[in-house]
């Protein structure tokens, strides 16, 4: 069938605005908002936390914080076997009572050695919860709806993410040190809260139906050897770096860029960020619609173009004047944002349709280590290309997105069914809540 998604079923007036079928799955959707909230909480201010609550210096927190990530890049390959094992629900679940007890431990945090253990902890949990979070979407859709799910899923998170960090600005600039502390207690809270309707969510049963793109009369035994012997998903995995150095210009370089190298007021990056959530928000489930009918690896090569060409204007921008910068940033931020609000949902899919289900843990478990890869690189990689001037690390981007586009174009256009099983979670459709 085509890698494009069919129409869900029209039991939703929604549907025709891109929302999936949501019908017994609202712990599901509550817990997404729930902990994008409490993400959002704290997403700015742990550096700022931990250098308000303790002696230690900002470069001493810092140090401590990047070698908690650093100890917990591996953590994606031990999360899968036990993703294939006991079940994407259950991992989310453990993964979010890690995140909860180590949350709360920040307010017991006096040195660097319990920065990094307390960041270690953190950091393995969410590894838990983001390798696992495509198999509990396929857990919830409904046949031919899950790259719906994906999206709707990604603007629930961004509302939540915009909302805790409206709360967190509004407590840090009233509240001074107690309320960084209010904010460690309520994001410890939202993970606590969302494991608790994840762990009271009963997904719908799933026909036991063909192993992915791999379906094979005989399965073989789920290993990491596997994986990497698959070189149609390493194909996938390559490309996603790409898409997440793309990602990470909003977190890295983005500021720096237009402060420092465009001498442009720092109000503006706040600006631009919020034209990104806003689009995101208004816009995925209705792109997701629209774009439902193409095959996935076109729609992913075009956000792929589109990267390229906002990368390509904002490499432009040095030495413009400064009404020709204003208007350029926000023209390629719009054309960022439309390349992101294509791309994800897509990737999403792509990383679950082309698993096999008996080893679809180590699959994703693979999957999220582009994103870590990724995360852990930008930072070093944004800073290094910019002390060779200020339009290379964009160029630089521009021309993996263009690199990009024949690899996506080389991917599968057949997938497997969407809504097939991703797991050992579901039970009878009468228990589901």
């Amino acid at each position: 069938m085509p890698s494009a998604a069919a129409a869900p079923p029209a039991a939703s007036r929604l549907s025709r605005f891109g929302f999936p079928e949501i019908r017994g799955s609202g712990n599901f959707l509550l817990a997404s908002l729930i902990q994008g909230t409490g993400n959002g909480l704290l997403l700015a201010f742990q550096l700022v936390y931990f250098t308000a609550t303790t002696a230690m210096s900002a470069v001493a927190v810092g140090t401590a914080l990047t070698l908690s990530r650093l100890l917990t890049l591996p953590a994606p390959a031990v999360v899968g076997p036990l993703m294939d094992r006991y079940g994407a629900r259950r991992v989310v679940i453990v993964g979010n009572a890690l995140c909860a007890v180590a949350f709360f431990s920040f307010l017991f945090v006096e040195n660097s050695w319990q920065v990094v253990a307390t960041g270690v902890a953190v950091q393995f949990g969410t590894a838990m919860f983001w390798t696992a979070n495509s198999a509990l979407v396929s857990l919830a859709a409904h046949q031919g709806d899950r790259t719906r799910w994906f999206g709707l899923i990604r603007v629930i998170r961004n509302v939540g993410l915009g909302v805790g960090g409206a709360v967190a600005a509004l407590a840090t600039s009233t509240s001074g040190t107690a309320g960084l502390r209010v904010l460690v207690i309520g994001c410890a809270l939202s993970y606590a809260v969302a494991g608790v309707l994840i762990a009271t969510w009963h997904p719908r049963e799933k026909g036991q139906g063909a192993a992915g793109a791999h379906g094979a009369e005989q399965t073989p035994k789920a290993s990491y050897r596997l994986v990497l012997r698959d070189h149609v998903y390493l194909r996938l995995v390559a490309v996603n770096v790409v898409f997440v150095l793309a990602a990470m210009v909003l977190s890295f370089l983005l500021a720096i860029y237009v402060v420092d190298a465009l001498s442009a007021p720092t109000w503006l990056v706040g600006v631009l960020l919020i034209v990104n959530s806003a689009l995101v928000i208004g816009g995925q489930s209705v792109a997701t619609r629209l774009i439902e009918r193409h095959p996935l690896t076109k729609v992913i090569a075009v956000a792929s173009a589109l990267d390229a060409l906002a990368f390509g204007i904002y490499a432009l921008l040095d030495g413009m004047p400064q009404g020709a910068v204003i208007a350029g940033l926000f023209l390629g931020m719009i054309i960022f944002t439309a390349g992101e609000i294509l791309a994800s949902p897509g990737l999403g899919e792509l990383s679950v349709a082309l698993a096999p289900p008996h080893a679809l843990g180590r699959y994703l478990a693979v999957f999220q280590l582009s994103w870590t890869l990724g995360m852990a690189l930008a930072p070093w990689l944004f800073t290094t290309l910019l002390s060779a001037g200020p339009r290379t690390p964009w160029l630089v981007l521009c021309a993996l997105s263009v690199i990009a586009i024949p690899a996506v174009r080389g991917l599968p256009r057949q997938l497997a069914p969407q809504g097939e099983p991703a797991g050992q979670d579901a039970v009878p459709s009468g228990a589901a809540g």
